[in-house]
């Protein structure tokens, strides 16, 4: 009897003490190592917002000069909004990339990850309802001057293409970091 007790708890022990070595090794294998990421800031070329079309319209109108007026006063205030926005992606990516480069085992990198991808959730939301306010108060203007609500699409067209290059390009470079990570 004292022999198979024997033998039962050597097998129990060498059967922990292999799966603890594996367990232990996979979660070191799990660590994240430092990150590769340049340090650089985000960025949008800022591209005219009125089409060759709406330029036309406006030279063949005779409220030239207030379309004019109107356009410089709202595409300074859109620009301001552009770059607010991005200043904030940039300060999350900052952010992103200093918790990266620390250790970090899989569970703390998924947690991080879906906190992240709130606060970015968030920016956009942020800035949806930023041009969304912008928008309107524009199209109130226009409306209130009797003019012609074209220029609004315009800005509306620049709103939709730059918000799709932003999460383009952040997705491609996400991407690309979490191949990286693969590798390691």
């Amino acid at each position: 009897m004292r022999k198979f007790f024997i033998i039962t708890l050597a097998i129990i022990i060498y059967f922990i003490s292999s799966t603890v070595y594996q367990y232990l090794k996979l979660i070191n294998d799990a660590i994240v190592p430092p990150t590769s990421i340049e340090q650089k800031t985000y960025h949008i070329e800022q591209e005219p917002i009125l089409s060759k079309e709406i330029i036309l319209m406006i030279q063949d109108d005779t409220n030239a000069e207030v379309y004019e007026q109107i356009i410089g006063e709202y595409e300074h205030k859109y620009n301001e909004i552009e770059q607010n926005i991005l200043q904030e992606i940039n300060e999350l990516r900052d952010e992103i990339i200093e918790d990266m480069s620390e250790e970090m085992n899989t569970l703390t990198f998924g947690l991080k990850m879906i906190e992240y991808e709130r606060k970015i959730t968030n920016i956009e939301k942020r800035a949806d309802q930023l041009f969304e306010n912008f928008y309107s108060e524009l199209i109130d203007m226009l409306t209130h001057k009797n003019l012609k609500t074209d220029i609004a699409e315009q800005f509306e067209k620049k709103y939709v293409s730059t918000k799709a290059k932003v999460k383009r390009d952040l997705s491609r470079e996400a991407n690309a970091w979490l191949n990286d990570q693969k590798e390691f």
